[in-house]
Formats: structure tokens, sequence, C-alpha cells
């Protein structure tokens, strides 16, 4: 059986791979300089989801071996990008909002 602290490990490290991940993909698919303040942004923010996560899987580790965690890290990557996505979505329609609300008044 795999110990508490490697699970823990390997989620934040899913987590950290996730936060990667998508920065990187937004930066590639942009035209822009690379920009490390939006990159730590949501680096820290998949730091935190995996860190989150590492500790549900302290609670309620699967049980069924080594493909079942492979397949639970492999979710964590996924819900740290999917984290760090919705995060700037929800950031850039807030200042859509805002921008609209001052240019009505």
């Amino acid at each position: 059986m795999v110990s508490d602290l490697i699970i823990v490990i390997l989620a934040l490290s899913a987590g950290i791979a996730g936060g990667f991940w998508t920065p990187i993909l937004a930066w590639l698919s942009s035209t822009e300089p690379f920009n490390a303040k939006k990159f730590m942004q949501g680096l820290m923010t998949c730091i935190g989801a995996g860190l989150g996560c590492g500790i549900v899987a302290l609670q309620a580790p699967p049980t069924d071996g080594a493909i079942a965690l492979t397949i639970f890290w492999f979710f964590i990557f996924f819900a740290s990008s999917g984290i760090d996505y919705t995060r700037n979505k929800v950031g850039s329609m807030t200042r859509t909002a805002q921008t609209e609300v001052i240019k009505n008044e």
C-alpha cells in the first residue's frame, strides 16, 4: 500500500503539473509575450487545488491499487487545469461587467 505522504506528494505534483499546463497552453495560443505574473497566478491556483485534492486523498484514498491511484492523479491533473481555466474566465467576465457598468454611468 502507498503511504499517505506519497499520496499527498503525488497529488500535489499532479496539481502543479496541471498548473503548468494551462498557462503554457494559454501563452502559446496568444500573441502576447510571456507574462510571469499570469503564469504564477495560474500556478499558485493549481498548487492550492493539488493540495486540496491531496487532503481529500488522505481522507478516502483509492484502495484498488496502483491503477486506481494513477487514474486519481490523472483526474487531479485535469481538475487543477479546469480550476485555473474557470478562475481566468470568471475574472475576465467580472472585468467585462465592471467595464460596462462604468461606461454606462
